[in-house]
């Protein structure tokens, strides 16, 4: 494997090694506590004009049957559209409950009433520990760097859906939260994301409701048992041919079955499609071990197509700004320039595959 497809998959097990550790800390409290808060011009709105984005506002806050507030958009949201960038209301390092609470009663000391206003008056599914401050951060907190978790006025409000609507995630370039619609949302339709489970039912049930004191009655949660079978078992599927596949393309020598990855590849690919939608940005991280296989076999063309795929789902789901659109944009312009473009080809090949 060459040093820049090594380089993609380390990175990428770090990222997902980090989230997972972030959200295990947030329930424990294990780690000592600091906090930071980060300054803000005036109020927001929630119609209108988003000042957040200084661009017409597609979402209000509104009440959701079981689910206290949510946002909820306010006029069709085409694929791809960047529904809100925020910052976040203050960042805290992940700790125990009393650590936490001494960390953001600190930082809101500096907060204006506004700001005040908007982070007290966010959910605390926590209510039954004498930790209120506590209680909302970790209600509402994502992960936010090593260790720390980061508050949104708006984001924090978002419903988890296991089939979300659209996807979120930190862009180091902006420096904010964007959240994207990855299908078309219609009017009145509420805007989810995902907490941060996609196993199968049982599992995430347990962990949501551990974490976030709720059972899940999404769309996926509500099917009846034949169909959550079904949908738990191409989740289990994803996961062990996803497994299969890092595994395959991070060990240091060159895989000796190249069919059986690329089979896998292809198979997985479907399913998440099917599971999760043709836009999920899971798909892209699939396409771009498929550009790391193409590579291996020596067929340009191929890769190039799966560099193009990548990236066009990583502008859908993230945004062309953001560091994961641009990095694929970075190194999979050209392929053949790879050490190890072709090593596992029948033959010696240049150029582009037939």
């Amino acid at each position: 494997m060459s040093n820049k497809s090594a380089k993609r998959n380390k990175a990428r097990r770090n990222k997902e090694k980090r989230d997972r550790d972030e959200l295990r800390a947030a329930n424990e409290y294990e780690d000592t506590a600091s906090a930071t808060s980060t300054s803000g011009a005036g109020p927001s709105s929630a119609s209108g004009i988003n000042y957040l984005t200084e661009e017409p506002c597609l979402f209000e806050v509104r009440s959701i049957p079981g689910k206290d507030l949510g946002l909820v958009a306010t006029a069709d949201i085409p694929k791809g559209t960047r529904i809100l960038k925020e910052a976040p209301l203050l960042v805290v390092k992940l700790g125990k409950p009393v650590q936490i609470e001494a960390a953001v009663s600190a930082a809101i000391q500096s907060f204006g009433p506004w700001k005040k206003k908007a982070l007290l008056g966010l959910y605390n599914c926590h209510r039954d520990t004498k930790y209120k401050l506590h209680g909302i951060f970790v209600t509402n907190a994502l992960p936010r760097g090593e260790g720390a978790g980061a508050v949104f006025e708006y984001i924090s409000r978002i419903n988890h859906s296991c089939r979300p609507n659209s996807h979120i995630c930190w862009n180091d370039n902006l420096g904010m939260e964007t959240v994207h619609a990855i299908r078309t949302i219609s009017s009145g339709e509420e805007i989810t994301i995902n907490y941060g489970h996609t196993g199968v039912s049982e599992e995430r049930q347990a962990w949501l409701k551990k974490r976030f004191k709720f059972d899940c009655a999404c769309e996926v949660c509500g099917l009846g048992q034949r169909q959550l079978r079904a949908s738990d078992s191409t989740r289990r599927r994803i996961r062990d041919l996803t497994d299969a596949l890092h595994r395959s393309l991070s060990v240091p020598h060159i895989p000796v079955n190249i069919d059986t990855i690329r089979q896998n590849y292809l198979d997985v690919q479907e399913l998440i499609k099917g599971e999760f939608g043709p836009d999920c940005a899971m798909r892209a991280e699939i396409y771009e071990l498929a550009y790391d296989i193409a590579v291996l076999e020596g067929r340009q063309f191929h890769a190039e197509r799966q560099a193009q795929a990548a990236y066009d789902i990583r502008v859908v789901a993230q945004g062309y700004d953001h560091p994961d659109a641009e990095e694929i944009l970075k190194t999979m312009c050209d392929p053949v320039s790879d050490p190890c473009f072709g090593v596992c080809a029948p033959k010696p090949r240049n150029g582009r595959d037939q």
